[in-house]
């Protein structure tokens, strides 16, 4: 994400000093504002936030990924197995548990799945059956993918509030920003003065106020 402030138009700025000729009345061009160091603070902040929230999910989707090959492994290919999937949310690739069930004959039956809840997920192990020798190590298992499940949304939710935040504060702030710039520009634009220079400065020209009797 790149953040670029506009920068203000080129603009002369007249300011009165001293008395002197209108002889010696000279414009003053200020281009655009010297940086104050918010737009690197804030891109730093950015950036460095969003490395570490994609490289903590990716973390936890692979350790999600580590569990379903385990669960696939420890589980016979029977009605009650549970597995992790990804589909699609929003635009947004997700995790979640499904059981699979076999409808049917055994061996030609037609495999179906039902989503099975976070909050619940640990009580889905099955323990009959070929299921029961590898009961509790599949329910651990499910124990630390209810876990990774529940941080990954609440990591992908706060990304997802601070996105809303921000864009509703922005369509507050925007126009009256917008507003007060056009305003302050056009202070420029209206300015009829010019610069009356100190007899001082060697380009106003004049004799040195040390010479004066």
């Amino acid at each position: 994400m790149c953040i670029i402030l506009p920068a203000a138009p080129a603009r002369a700025v007249y300011v009165f000093r001293s008395k002197v000729p209108l002889s010696r009345l000279k414009p003053v061009v200020f281009q655009s504002p010297p940086k104050i160091g918010i737009a690197d603070a804030l891109q730093q902040l950015i950036d460095t936030a969003g490395a570490r929230l994609i490289r903590q999910v990716l973390l936890l989707d692979e350790m999600l990924v580590d569990i379903d090959q385990l669960l696939n492994i420890l589980q016979p290919a029977r009605s009650g197995k549970v597995r992790i999937e990804w589909v699609w949310v929003n635009d947004i690739k997700k995790p979640r548990a499904v059981v699979y069930s076999r409808r049917g004959l055994q061996k030609r039956g037609k495999w179906t799945r039902e989503v099975a809840g976070v909050s619940n997920l640990p009580r889905r192990a099955k323990r009959t059956g070929l299921f029961h020798e590898n009961h509790q190590v599949v329910r651990q298992l499910l124990v630390h993918a209810q876990t990774l499940m529940s941080e990954r949304a609440n990591l992908v939710l706060s990304v997802t509030n601070l996105s809303q935040s921000s864009s509703r504060k922005l369509e507050s702030v925007e126009p009256k920003a917008n507003r007060l710039r056009e305003e302050i520009w056009e202070t420029f634009r209206n300015l009829d003065t010019h610069v009356r220079f100190d007899k001082r400065d060697p380009e106003a020209g004049g004799d040195d106020p040390d010479d004066e009797s």
